[in-house]
Parts: structure tokens; sequence; C-alpha cells
């Protein structure tokens, strides 16, 4: 009887130490934290532990001269799966590659470009 008791009581705890972590439901990268030691955190509350950047897949936002808008737009139009590259700031190393997924619905009148969003895989 004692030693199922014991079992019972380690059985318990292990539950409890379970409850200690916190599991994300996606892979990804976590920022710097939004809560320290000592904060009180509820499951019901609507504070926010920390924010996971997904990196797999991953979309990137960027912009091209509106004077291609329209060789894109027909390309697109058509159902083409046009290609994007992903390169350093020294645009020598690609670092990823993926497909174009949408263009954005304004021009920037300022610099003259279009938002485009790829996604990367």
């Amino acid at each position: 009887m004692a030693v199922k008791n014991d079992r019972g009581t380690v059985e318990y705890d292990q539950i409890q130490v379970d409850f200690c972590h916190i599991v994300a439901p996606i892979a990804g990268r976590v920022g710097l934290r939004l809560v320290d030691p000592g904060n009180v955190v509820q499951s019901a509350g609507t504070l926010v532990l920390a924010v996971i950047t997904q990196l797999d897949p991953i979309t990137v936002i960027f912009t091209i001269p509106e004077d291609s808008l329209e060789p894109v737009e027909a390309r697109l139009r058509k159902g083409a799966k046009l290609a994007v590259g992903v390169f350093d700031r020294s645009a020598q190393t690609q670092i990823s590659s993926g497909t174009l997924l949408t263009l954005d619905n304004q021009i920037d009148t300022l610099t003259g470009t279009v938002k485009r969003a790829a996604d990367l895989r």
C-alpha cells in the first residue's frame, strides 16, 4: 500500500513539474522577454510572455520600382510563379529564395516603389 501511495505522489509531482515549463505551439525564434521574474502570469490573462517569429516558412516584404509594376502584374495574372532571391546587405551572398506571393495596391509616391511579399522556404 505504501508503494502505491509513493507512486501516486511521484506521478503527482511529475505533473506539477510539467506545468512549470512553457511550450510554444510553433517553432521559431523568441524575441526579448516581455515579463520579468516575479510577474504574475495567468492562463486566462492577456499578458504576452514572448513573441515568437516563425522562420520556416517566412514571408519577406520588399519593394520594386513602379516602372516594373506592369510586367510583373502581367506575369502574375497569367499564373506565373516568379522566383525571388534574398541577399545580404552587401548584395553578395544569397540568404534564401522563394516565390512571389502578392503585391501591394499602393505606390509609394516618395520613393516610386511598390511593396511585394514573397514566401521563402
